[in-house]
């Protein structure tokens, strides 16, 4: 199935998921230190 992006709720969750790589990263980067 094809995901509509203009949807609002797909949206949401594209922005939630990529948010949630994005602190992944940073958790990865800091206890590498």
């Amino acid at each position: 199935a094809e995901i509509d992006y203009n949807e609002p709720e797909n949206i949401k969750k594209q922005y939630f998921y990529k948010s949630a790589t994005i602190v992944c990263d940073s958790i990865i980067e800091f206890s590498n230190r």
